[in-house]
């Protein structure tokens, strides 16, 4: 199964990405979007793997408060995936150092790339000339969250997209 540990948006913050992605579709903004209910932000992509053994390896770990504040948005992969961007915070840091320090003691290859903490708003994004990405994304800037649990999450791929599902959570104190 293919799993990743994420932070699931509040009602609040989800409710203000997805007004970010109703504004760039109402600029003419196409791609990808993911529905509102798959809107989180992931700390580490572990790809397949057992769910028991590394959501035993995740609860061995302790996990000090952290919060969520957008700061503004951006792009990856040569423009083609638009995101929010998560104010860097230690705690989330340090959430995130440990969630891949558990998969790396159970033998998982991650990437190495740096950790950008960021929502993904749209994949394959093409806009239109002109439009302000940064303007239709405005409305979710400031808003923030308190971390009180990270999710293991299940993506199974379909003709439509990915879809997630939690299979276990860990509290954050």
């Amino acid at each position: 199964m293919r799993l990743f540990a994420a932070i699931e948006l509040n009602d609040r913050l989800r409710t203000a990405a997805a007004a970010a992605q109703g504004q760039l579709k109402a600029h003419g903004v196409t791609g990808r979007f993911p529905p509102p209910g798959n809107l989180h932000l992931t700390l580490c992509f572990f790809g397949e793997g057992e769910k028991d053994g590394l959501l035993c390896a995740l609860m061995g770990e302790s996990y000090t408060s952290a919060r969520l504040t957008v700061e503004g948005c951006g792009c990856f992969m040569g423009g083609s995936l638009l995101h929010l961007k998560i104010k860097t915070d230690p705690g989330l840091m340090e959430i995130q150092r440990r969630v891949q320090d558990a998969a790396l003691k159970l033998g998982y290859r991650l990437d190495g790339r740096p950790y950008v903490p960021h929502i993904t708003l749209c994949r394959k994004m093409q806009a239109p000339v002109g439009v302000d990405l940064f303007a239709c994304c405005k409305g979710a800037m400031g808003v923030s969250m308190d971390v009180e649990r990270i999710s293991l999450m299940e993506s199974k791929l379909n003709q439509n997209g990915a879809v997630y599902h939690r299979v276990g959570t860990i509290a954050v104190k």
